[in-house]
């Protein structure tokens, strides 16, 4: 007698009438069942939801966008399910108070909330997900510093001048398909490892520009005429060249096993300056030609990476 009376006391205090226990005893096992294959992005998304009130050692941190989308979708089905005519109203009433499995009635608001703490966890997440990028700029920035302001790219001197945005629209283009998986604009985030990594770089490539040593100082004309023209014909017209030098007097001549040429090469710095920019910029690569016979030789792209950095003028 004493057994039912506590047991009467207990769902009375819960809040749940015999009629509720009978039928959620009856629908329990099958409501498993049925959100089994979603129960981990429940659990997962609980914490994110309301950390204070819910805990779980199953939780699964989305990095991809299929990830995130298959998240979406577990808590739209996990909504579904718990709204159907065979399950709304169910309620739960044992186990651990901070497990959200044992508790259905509190599952709903959790699942409506999928896409804004999605944005939210994508938000938060960005500095771990985008750490190779963070991890290039870092690298920059410690070329710059080891070797008298080189190892810029076409990026990195874009930050340097001032204009970011084309970096951080590269950055973001590794991750634009989570952004879309969550329904949220690329450009309404920023990540703060990454601004931080820029205005590193940006420091560094300034205070090296004051310690510049002249990084070729040969002048060979047949050079500077093709890198002149082109320059001229290309997307850089607007690079206003102001000397060429090369770090060598001559090419160097690579032969095969029997002395015959096949190309030569030579290392160039070309100085430019760009219009409405204070410092001088250099950029260094290497000139490579092949040997066509007849002692003649024609240009070719090189596949060697091209190297910036500024010079703060005299």
């Amino acid at each position: 007698m004493m057994a039912t009376l506590s047991a009467h006391s207990a769902l009375a205090q819960a809040g749940i009438s015999a009629t509720d226990k009978a039928r959620t005893d009856q629908l329990w096992p099958q409501l498993m069942n049925d959100i089994g294959p979603y129960r981990q992005s429940l659990e997962s998304w609980a914490v994110e939801y309301d950390s204070t009130k819910w805990y779980t050692q199953n939780r699964v941190m989305p990095t991809t966008a299929e990830e995130f989308v298959k998240l979406i979708a577990d808590l739209a089905a996990i909504e579904k399910i718990i709204t159907s005519e065979k399950y709304v109203g169910i309620l739960g009433y044992w186990g651990r108070d901070d497990d959200i499995i044992q508790f259905p009635q509190h599952w709903l608001p959790i699942c409506q909330a999928r896409v804004t703490t999605s944005q939210t966890v994508l938000k938060r997440e960005l500095s771990r997900i985008l750490r190779p990028q963070v991890m290039h700029l870092e690298s920059m920035t410690a070329s710059v510093r080891d070797y008298e302001g080189w190892g810029l790219d076409e990026n990195g001197l874009a930050i340097v001048m001032g204009k970011r945005e084309p970096a951080r629209r590269t950055a973001m283009a590794k991750v634009s398909g989570l952004f879309k998986a969550v329904q949220l604009d690329p450009g309404s985030a920023k990540v703060e490892a990454f601004e931080k990594a820029c205005d590193e770089l940006v420091k560094m490539a300034h205070t090296m520009a004051t310690k510049t040593k002249p990084a070729a100082t040969y002048t060979m004309s047949s050079v500077s005429a093709g890198v002149k023209s082109r320059w001229a014909s290309g997307a850089w017209k607007d690079r206003q060249i102001l000397k060429i030098n090369t770090e060598t007097s001559g090419w160097k001549v690579t032969t095969n096993a029997v002395g015959t040429p096949l190309y030569r090469t030579v290392a160039v710095v070309v100085q430019f300056k760009l219009p409405n920019y204070t410092y001088l910029i250099e950029y260094s690569t290497q000139i490579k030609e092949t040997y066509q016979g007849g002692g003649k030789y024609k240009y070719v792209t090189s596949v060697i990476a091209p190297d910036y950095r500024i010079v703060k003028p005299k």
